[in-house]
């Protein structure tokens, strides 16, 4: 089985140029050589941000208490300390939005320029409604919908970061998607990737893997014959016949490694194959494609930045694995 940190099946990623999809070497060939500018930004922003509540709570907040207090709590000046506490806010926030767009933009843009034909779009959010492939993924039982016929508003719902490429002649997008049903409570349904893979060979038929619940009634159940896999997995299928060419033991060791890798509790990665594409979600608790936060110490930043490429390679290693048995 493949495990991050160590090696990951090597495969062409363009013409003359390998995919080497080992964390460590992909971080150290793509990532590191700019570290040092990206650190030193972050640091500068932090001190900028410490600065900057010092300021806020050890002569703002006692100047507005004072006023508050000199004032007997006029009806102004409370409406005055609140459109001082929004700008003040917003003022705090803008080293971290500065540092946050830099690093993602070089680190982010780092890693896809090793990887080849890929290209990272930040900030990509079109509205729901123009984001039909939404309804696919709630059919081929990787989301819950509540009914997507329901009010979704910008508050309940976004769709960023759109990552897109071609690796061993299949191509595939990943969105990193945050969905809230209207009126549920701030419920998060769903957040994470979705993604979708155009699959370089043709099946006729559908085939959930660990489908949510409900997703796959009138389909058949069926084993691999992969121990870990089937302990792990549930497989519905309405082409039993022609699962042996996608389910092959590269690709379900590849499955069980971004499983372990990301969530390893609970069943957190679902694909689905059909109409010659691979669906995939992932639900991600972290912060994914995000960089190394001002908050943490540069040890744990420099984790995080690794991490940023296990994150980026997801489609690629279930790519790898299709082709690892043909």
């Amino acid at each position: 089985m493949s495990e991050l940190g160590q090696t990951l099946p090597e495969t062409p990623a363009d013409g003359g140029r390998a995919l080497d999809a080992d964390a460590i070497a992909i971080f150290q060939r793509t990532v590191a050589p700019g570290l040092q500018a990206v650190e030193a930004e972050r640091l500068r922003q932090r001190s900028v941000l410490v600065r900057r509540l010092a300021l806020f709570f050890g002569a703002a907040v006692p100047a507005m208490g004072l006023a508050l207090w000199a004032t007997d709590g006029h009806r102004g000046v409370i409406f005055g300390c609140m459109v001082a506490i929004v700008v003040a806010i917003l003022w705090i926030h803008t080293p971290m939005h500065r540092y946050r767009k830099r690093a993602r933009a070089e680190v982010i843009g780092a890693i896809c320029d090793s990887l080849g034909e890929l290209t990272f779009e930040p900030y990509h959010n079109p509205p729901l409604n123009t984001f039909p492939e939404i309804e696919g993924y709630a059919a081929a039982g990787l989301i819950r919908t509540h009914g997507f016929s329901r009010r979704l508003d910008k508050f309940s719902h976004r769709v960023d970061d759109l990552i897109a490429g071609n690796h061993l002649g299949a191509s595939f997008e990943v969105r990193r998607v945050w969905i809230g049903i209207a009126g549920k409570g701030g419920r998060t349904d769903f957040h994470g990737l979705l993604g979708t893979i155009v699959v370089p060979f043709r099946f006729d038929g559908v085939t959930k893997i660990a489908p949510i619940e409900g997703g796959a009634e009138g389909m058949e159940a069926i084993e691999t014959g992969h121990a870990i896999f089937d302990e792990g997995f549930d497989i519905f299928t309405d082409r039993p016949d022609e699962v042996g060419q996608f389910l092959n033991p590269g690709f379900l060791d590849e499955f069980v490694a971004l499983q372990a890798d990301h969530r390893p509790k609970g069943r957190h990665l679902r694909a689905t194959f059909t109409d010659g594409r691979l669906l995939f979600a992932l639900d991600h608790a972290g912060s994914i494609f995000e960089p190394a936060g001002l908050h943490l110490n540069p040890q744990a930043a420099d984790a995080r930045r690794r991490q940023l490429v296990t994150e980026l390679v997801v489609p690629h290693r279930l790519i790898g694995g299709l082709s690892a048995g043909r």
